[in-house]
């Protein structure tokens, strides 16, 4: 799970529906109302912004499943640690009512906390049994995330005092992830096998995917 200063964003991956309507709303919307930002802006009136990111507790996953009988769904699954730093810039352009993000981050390279682990279901006389499961040390190479958004003041709107901002939020993040595993260990789930060493690299895997995301921003100001 990644964390953000004042945001409380849900994110709606591969939605069919897309946010354009959203957003045609809030370049529409007239104005006179502003509110306080919480990062220091390093040049205005379009602060560029120094900004970081770790991410725990976090994964990205990737599984498929059979297409032929009996169509175990998945039959393979894989899931990648994204226990990682990340830095980057950011450019807010602030209008009377609304404003526009862009924000880029790219990682520090290297191990990640947490493996990656890889699991099968490749019995197809009992396709809900787990057959084969591995883990692996999982190293992130050069990796991107890119968003951009906007939210639109509403406080005044519904008559809130002035030192309590709501604003809606919708936007969209680009990621793109590059994974190496390395140094694993697999097990074949039934009795008398042992656990087969995998060392030195095993799987390079490269993702990536588009998140729509709608959510609240609230800054209260002191």
């Amino acid at each position: 799970m990644g964390l953000t200063r004042t945001s409380l964003l849900k994110f709606f991956q591969r939605q069919p529906v897309s946010a354009a309507p959203f957003l045609l709303f809030l370049f529409l919307s007239g104005a006179n109302s502003a509110s306080a930002d919480d990062l220091a802006p390093l040049t205005e009136p379009f602060p560029i912004e120094v900004k970081t990111k770790h991410l725990f507790s976090s994964h990205s996953s990737y599984e498929f499943g059979n297409p032929f009988p009996p169509y175990q769904a998945p039959l393979s699954r894989l899931e990648f640690p994204l226990n990682a730093s990340w830095v980057g810039i950011g450019i807010k352009a602030r209008l009377p009512r609304f404003s526009l993000g862009l924000e880029a981050l790219t990682n520090d390279k290297g191990d990640v906390a947490g493996r990656m682990r890889d699991s099968d279901w490749d019995d197809d006389e009992r396709p809900d049994l787990r057959t084969i499961y591995s883990e692996s040390k999982c190293r992130i190479e050069r990796s991107l995330m890119v968003t951009g958004d906007m939210d639109l003041e509403v406080s005044d709107w519904l008559g809130l005092p002035q030192w309590l901002s709501l604003r809606p939020v919708a936007g969209l993040r680009r990621q793109s992830f590059r994974f190496v595993t390395h140094d694993g260990v697999q097990y074949e789930l039934s009795e008398g096998n042992k656990p087969l060493l995998l060392p030195g690299n095993g799987i390079r895997f490269s993702q990536r995917y588009n998140q729509y995301f709608i959510g609240l921003r609230s800054n209260l100001s002191m």
